[in-house]
């Protein structure tokens, strides 16, 4: 072939890429622009800016297909660019929340009648919630309207248990608190209630982040090809890949070790098989990442008890960091008026062997950390005595320095599970957990799990506890169980407890049968460590998802003790959840009744729904009724009379698709959109308003001074309101969002004169057909 310069496409490894280039072809070479090969990955001298001869490369193959005008190059894959897949790039979405108000409230109330003697209780729980996009400001309580027991009635009182504000900001992840709370701990510390600040991180905000380390897989392919990734059997994800490099990062949604199979396929079928094993711990960070928090404040006392007792001023911090993939260190410090506590440690991996923790802390504890409890009521502080006094027989810590040591072990896999843990402490450690307190911390702990798969004999476990408290007395404790599935999803459990050194043997066997969609009846056989023998029986239907009726039964009996049986009872609305039922022996009786749900204040509207834990939306329509509503393509229902339809339960900071179905709208109704992504911050409410409009439009036919239709595409502007349009077949045109008249300034398609015409709307509904209007 004579040198000629060829316009050919660009196909790499078997990918075209769409693109034309001229390809000079010289002396029997093809040559491409230096600063083209750089981009393709192949390696060419800094200083060479011009022509170069591709097929002189070494490790490059050029060929001409002459046929389809292409100019094939072959690189060897790892020269390629790298390519990443999986939950790494899943995309961050902005969580919202509107103005608005909600209460909880569970209201319950008991009756017993023992040996003659009656007794009624009744309370009633609520929880206030403002939210906004400033935080939430939230107060829980309790009301106790007192005991009648006989004669006598104790007097009611309201019970103050949490009034705080929080907010939560997902771009920095950071959490802030003011009020009432309760501080943060790792697994070698401890938390106490407070009422003062607290800064630290909330990952929850961000369900797009993963903060503990994933597996990677990576390979590479010649040409372009499709990727399986299995795990454990089961395929995970599917990705179609260019040629070169690739890593795959995927959620394995198990912790603990595994197995992944990469499948690579190419266009003709051809396979290859690669099997990786892995190991995922929930305990460990991604390298760089840093969880903490910090609170300050005064000490709550005699919690759920008083509404505002409050004690010494303390402060508590926590921090975890990760440093490798394999390697994450933690630390403590926590302080109080005479006390003084720190500690660190660390997460290790140990390949696929499991997880090895260790901790070591040290505290100082002066006498004033121990005496009396000071408690601020108000306006002064109160001296109380924990142990009953100075005089008490209950002795309290002495002072001292002491140290606590914490180390353990973890292996998880679908096969076999164990957890072990020790923690040591010496008899003047303390923590703000035993702050001016009764209780002491034990001066030893083991605790040792496991657990194996038997295939079809389903699964054993075995425990072991052993602890030695701040007097020397022993507990040790031994436990085994097994379960397995039977027919038709029958399930068999079967335990054993005893306590070493002690009497007897504690077993349980339990045999539970599903009887239809949300039937479950169970029977178990039970033997206390006294030796005495009895049993149960139980029936249970739920109630259906949607709402409706649900109850259960059970009867219980056995050696020297009296018959025990019970009944209940429960009705699910979309407002509200009713329950009630009675228990009892032929001694005593006891009846209960329980009504639980929630009211909502938003965008000017109040509603009944069921109790609200966590995020909510209300739909709006603009006044449409009866307009189906969709949460993640599930149909919940219809909006309203006045257009609203409440969803009271939705997953925070999630990006949640909610659709509406117009199809049943008036047609003169526009509906900007009928699917919306929407996230809602934690404990808040977001208002989905889908802006539907009265659409006011007008279908006219254009023509001119002859009465021949205007030409296809002739541009078509409405003076009075802005509404612009194109002429389609036999003149007609369609404007939307125009006024009772029309004045329209045309542009004819053929040859570019203008002309005006005007109409009159009628006064009917939906859209106007004024039929044909003269364009001159």
């Amino acid at each position: 072939m004579p040198d000629a310069t060829l316009y050919l496409e660009l196909v790499v490894n078997g990918k075209t890429s769409g693109e034309i280039l001229p390809v000079p072809y010289r002396d029997g070479h093809y040559y491409l622009p230096a600063e083209k090969l750089r981009a393709l990955g192949v390696s060419v001298s800094a200083g060479q800016e011009s022509l170069v001869a591709v097929d002189l490369i070494q490790g490059v193959k050029a060929t001409h297909d002459n046929a389809r005008q292409q100019l094939l190059i072959d690189l060897p894959p790892d020269w390629l660019p790298g390519q990443t897949f999986g939950s790494e790039h899943r995309r961050y979405a902005q969580a919202h929340s509107s103005v608005g108000l909600l209460m909880n409230y569970d209201i319950y109330a008991n009756f017993n009648r023992t040996r003659g003697v009656r007794s009624n209780r009744l309370s009633a729980w609520s929880e206030q919630r403002l939210f906004s996009p400033y935080g939430i400001v939230s107060n829980t309580g309790a009301w106790y309207g007192g005991v009648r027991m006989g004669g006598d009635h104790e007097r009611s009182r309201y019970l103050r248990y949490d009034t705080s504000w929080s907010y939560s900001d997902p771009l920095s992840m950071r959490k802030y608190v003011a009020g009432d709370l309760i501080t943060d701990s790792l697994a070698a510390s401890s938390s106490v209630r407070m009422a003062g600040l607290q800064i630290g991180r909330n990952f929850s905000t961000r369900p797009d982040l993963v903060t503990y380390p994933l597996p990677s897989f990576a390979g590479q392919t010649a040409v372009p090809s499709t990727v399986d990734l299995f795990i454990n059997s089961y395929k995970m994800d599917s990705y179609r890949v260019d040629p070169g490099p690739f890593t795959l990062q995927t959620m394995p949604y198990i912790n603990g070790a595994g197995s992944a199979t990469v499948v690579t396929r190419d266009a003709l079928g051809r396979e290859v098989s690669k099997e990786v094993s892995f190991y995922v711990s929930n305990d460990l960070l991604k390298p760089g990442l840093t969880d903490y928090s910090l609170s300050a404040g005064l000490l709550r006392q005699d919690y759920g008890l008083a509404s505002g007792r409050y004690g010494h001023p303390s402060a508590s911090g926590v921090f975890r960091h990760g440093l490798t993939p394999g390697w994450t260190v933690f630390g403590w410090v926590e302080g109080a008026s005479g006390l003084r506590d720190a500690g660190l440690g660390s997460n290790v991996q140990l390949g696929m062997l499991g997880v090895l923790t260790g901790s070591l802390s040290g505290s100082k504890t002066e006498r004033r950390a121990i005496g009396s409890q000071r408690s601020w009521r108000g306006s002064r502080w109160d001296e109380r005595w924990p142990y009953g006094g100075e005089n008490s027989d209950q002795k309290p810590m002495e002072a001292g320095s002491g140290t606590q040591l914490s180390y353990g072990y973890s292996y998880s896999s679908s096969g076999f599970s164990l957890n072990a843990r020790r923690t040591q402490r010496s008899a003047h450690y303390a923590n703000l957990g035993t702050y001016r307190n009764t209780g002491r911390l034990s001066r030893r702990e083991d605790v040792v799990t496991a657990s194996v798969a038997l295939g079809g004999y389903g699964t054993a476990g075995a425990g072991w506890v052993d602890t030695e408290d701040a007097t020397g007395r022993r507990l040790r404790l031994i436990n085994l169980s097994h379960n397995v599935s039977l027919w038709r999803s029958a399930f068999l459990y079967t335990s054993i407890n005893r306590e070493v050194g002690g009497n007897g043997v504690n077993a349980q066997v339990t045999l539970s049968i599903p009887l239809g969609d949300r039937s479950t009846t169970s029977a178990s056989l039970l033997r206390g460590n006294d030796g005495r023998r009895s049993g149960q029986l139980n029936y249970n239907h739920s109630a259906p998802p949607s709402g409706g009726l649900g109850y259960s039964l059970g009867i219980s009996d056995g050696q020297d003790m009296d018959q025990y049986r019970r009944a209940d009872a429960s009705w699910r609305d979309t407002q509200y959840e009713v329950r009630g039922g009675a228990y009892g022996t032929r001694s005593s009786h006891n009846g209960w009744a329980q009504l639980s749900g929630s009211l909502i204040g938003l965008d000017g509207q109040f509603y009944a729904a069921n109790k609200v834990n966590d995020a909510f939306a209300l739909v709006s329509t603009a006044g449409y009724a009866d307009v189906p509503v969709r949460y993640e393509n599930q149909y919940l229902g219809k909006t309203d009379s006045k257009g609203y339809f409440l969803i009271p339960s939705m997953t925070a900071w999630y990006p949640a698709r909610i659709q509406i179905d117009p199809i049943d709208l008036p047609v003169d109704v526009k509906t900007p959109e009928v699917e919306t992504q929407v996230a809602v911050r934690a404990g808040s409410g977001y208002l989905v308003d889908f802006k539907l409009e009265k659409l006011r439009a007008a279908l006219l036919h254009l023509r001119d001074r002859d009465g021949t239709p205007l030409p296809r595409g002739s541009q078509v502007t409405d003076v009075r309101s802005g509404a612009a349009g194109w002429v389609g077949w036999e003149g007609e045109v369609y404007l939307e969002d125009v006024r009772d008249s029309l004045r329209l300034n045309v542009v004819r398609a053929d040859d570019g004169k203008a002309c005006q015409a005007s109409a009159q709307l009628p006064a009917t509904p939906g859209i106007a057909r004024i039929g044909a209007a003269t364009c001159q």
